[in-house]
């Protein structure tokens, strides 16, 4: 069942379970997840600018073509979550799991990535900022396990 933004503070209030939810195209700006179960939620295509998602679960949720402009996104669960084209601008995401997420084709310039694990995720050209320099990742390969690339 597709929910509605009302829906959604509704279920907010009352502390109701967003897990498996279908909130795809919603206006949620501003709204806050923090420290919610939303996992396997649908979350694709909806305008998440300036919401907070501090402490959340989000494994395995799509957020594809999402909007996500000054999210708040500090310690978060996105182990698996599919963010292809999703926008990041300005997003804080520090101290996240980010283990097997698809970046596919994102910009991460701009996106706080302090103390963020990145391992098997799919960063295929993505966008990103290192040492000074701007850099499209063309194709990403990890090493073994034992090296922790």
């Amino acid at each position: 069942m597709k929910l509605t933004r009302e829906d959604v503070i509704r279920m907010g209030e009352k502390q109701e379970s967003l897990a498996g939810a279908d909130m795809s195209g919603l206006d949620l700006r501003g709204l806050c997840f923090a420290e919610r179960d939303l996992s396997g939620a649908n979350l694709a295509g909806a305008n998440l600018e300036r919401a907070n998602f501090n402490e959340a679960t989000l494994t395995n949720v799509s957020l594809v073509g999402a909007n996500l402009r000054n999210a708040r996104l500090y310690d978060t669960n996105l182990m698996n979550a599919n963010l292809e084209g999703a926008c990041l601008e300005n997003a804080w995401m520090g101290g996240s799991r980010l283990e097997g997420a698809n970046f596919k084709g994102v910009d991460l310039r701009e996106v706080d990535l302090n103390i963020v694990d990145f391992w098997g995720a799919n960063l295929d050209n993505a966008i990103v900022s290192l040492f000074g320099g701007t850099y499209k990742l063309t194709r990403v390969e990890t090493e073994g396990e034992e090296n922790g690339i």
